[in-house]
């Protein structure tokens, strides 16, 4: 058969094992006749559900199923809102940065109000923004907030925003107008602001101000209010940005938000009530109800956890190198912390995960007599796969991930076709690739020929690497899918019989040393293909080893 592939790339050559099976294929496609245009048929996928999850070990204290709050405000395409925190922990002297352990709390929150009810009390109100419909509103509490400060933060240290940009663009700005639901409650000089800008924040005009002096303390005050363009501000471009600010706030009351709608006189409408959202259980704010025993597993079909580097090890085994967590038990043991921006996160999903910032809340040395030394993450998982049927030089691999940056932690996702000799990198992310704190997430996938060389091997092993970890955050894994084309011939067969073996070694030295000879006596073969082991859609002198070494250990 004449089979004429377009491929890039190339790569040093990597031993691979015999092709003991490819002649099957091959003779069963001689049998049926010529084939269909070759298409991409998936090899293996690893979505991870349907594992046995145990509990917790040590960490099940305050884990629950519960739908409380959400940091990840994003009510469709183009209407993300961004939290800044920047200037928590301020004033001067304090810590920036202040930390609220019920990250609920830590500034703004999409929360239910049911849930913020039950959990802080009714207390002076938090009743008039939808309580006993499970409403989801915006929340910023700098009193529950100081119920969960730690270290304890100094007065005046809570200054939060969240804020979301509107495009305009073909829309009559001048006749924008902005109507919400709010309720402010006065303690002290904490304030609550609305504003607009229409210079990317540059600068900002004022909807809303309150603070003590509109009233005393414990007075709440309430919406709806509406803001009209070129009554209440100055609509200057077809770009708007609205931020809400909860500022100069110590242990003091709350600002809440709901229903926020804008329009035009000309057709654009934009109104979000926050529902919807996907809403996760409070964690230190939990109490203590037990976890539902469906947590993680070490024991994960097809792959193997290599744990030889570790430096030290984790009293809870979810968090002791790589492991297979519910994803749900896991943003709620570990408090969120952003641990949910995979689209598939918060709905009893299990992926992979190593997390170093998990593993050093429960660490101990190898002798378990202290606490583990730095940097002692270092955590591999591996699979194999039989690629005996496929074209490797066609090869797609497929996953989602998901790598927060702190320190000098990496993680790495390499391919093998040597059995491990020697590794292609796909991935290395660390602090090279952004600073701390920075989440990096993807899916799109790794193809041979562009990304790496899928030399021809009838076994690939797959590695995701977690190392130089200390105290830091967290890579996690899902949804791993191997695609690969059908052979339709059988690499090596240089004398078209059918089968790889001593036999085709005189004919592979005819299509080295004379192409025109070679095609003339076997006209139906592709050295390009056939006898291409690099898959760089070209065969040369630079093919001899690998074809010796099939040969060799066929």
């Amino acid at each position: 058969m004449n089979i004429n592939k377009t491929r890039r790339g190339r790569g040093q050559w990597q031993n691979a094992r015999p092709l003991a099976r490819w002649w099957l294929a091959a003779s069963l496609v001689l049998l049926a006749g010529p084939m269909a245009e070759a298409q991409l048929v998936t090899v293996a996928f690893d979505d991870f559900e349907g594992l046995t999850l145990q509990p917790f070990d040590v960490a099940n204290d305050g884990v629950g199923d519960g739908t409380d709050w959400t940091k990840q405000i994003r009510t469709g395409t183009g209407r993300e809102w961004t939290i800044d925190n920047s200037q928590m922990g301020n004033p001067a002297g304090s810590v920036p940065g202040g930390v609220c352990t019920e990250l609920a709390y830590n500034g703004w929150s999409a929360i239910d109000v049911d849930s913020w009810i039950e959990q802080q009390g009714p207390q002076i109100g938090r009743t008039t923004l939808g309580a006993g419909t499970n409403n989801t509103a915006l929340v910023a509490d700098p009193d529950a907030y100081y119920d969960f400060d730690s270290p304890a933060q100094p007065g005046d240290a809570y200054n939060s925003y969240i804020y979301r940009d509107y495009d305009l663009t073909s829309f009559n700005q001048g006749t924008l107008e902005i109507t919400f639901d709010w309720e402010f409650a006065i303690e002290n000089n904490q304030r609550g602001l609305v504003d607009v800008s229409f210079d990317g924040g540059a600068t900002w005009q004022n909807l809303i101000d309150v603070d003590n002096g509109d009233g005393t303390n414990d007075t709440i005050l309430t919406g709806p209010s509406t803001f009209v363009a070129g009554v209440d501000f100055t609509a200057t471009s077809e770009s708007l940005r609205l931020r809400i600010g909860c500022v100069e706030a110590g242990n003091n009351w709350w600002f809440a938000l709901d229903n926020i709608d804008v329009t035009t006189n000309d057709g654009f409408a934009d109104f979000e009530d926050f529902e919807g959202l996907t809403l996760e259980p409070f964690g230190d704010a939990n109490g203590s109800p037990p976890g539902d025993g469906t947590d993680w597993t070490g024991n994960i079909a097809n792959w193997t956890v290599d744990n030889s580097a570790m430096l030290g090890f984790s009293l809870e085994g979810a968090y002791d190198g790589w492991a297979a967590l519910d994803s749900d038990s896991w943003v709620n043991e570990q408090g969120g912390q952003g641990r949910t921006d995979l689209s598939t996160f918060g709905t009893h999903n299990t992926l992979l995960v190593a997390d170093g910032d998990a593993f050093y809340d429960y660490d101990r040395n190898l002798a378990n007599t202290a606490a583990a030394p730095p940097q002692a993450v270092n955590t591999y998982i591996t699979r194999t796969y039989d690629l005996s049927d496929y074209d490797n030089c066609t090869l797609q691999i497929t996953f989602d991930y998901e790598f927060v940056i702190e320190n000098q932690q990496r993680g790495l996702v390499d391919v093998s076709f040597d059995g491990g000799t020697t590794w292609q990198n796909l991935l290395d992310l660390d602090s090279n690739d952004g600073s701390n704190d920075t989440k990096i997430t993807g899916f799109a996938p790794f193809v041979a020929g562009t990304d790496f060389t899928g030399t021809q091997s009838p076994t690939m092993i797959l590695r995701f690497g977690y190392i130089n970890a200390d105290n830091n955050w967290w890579f996690a894994v899902d949804n791993v899918k191997i695609e690969a084309e059908v052979l339709d011939f059988v690499p090596g067969d240089a004398n078209d019989d059918g089968f790889f073996d001593f036999g085709d070694i005189e004919a592979f030295v005819l299509a080295l040393l004379d192409s025109k000879a070679y095609a003339g006596q076997y006209p139906n073969v592709d050295p390009n293909v056939v006898l291409d082991f690099y898959c760089d859609g070209s065969f040369d002198f630079g093919d001899i080893e690998g074809f010796v070494y099939y040969l060799l250990n066929g």
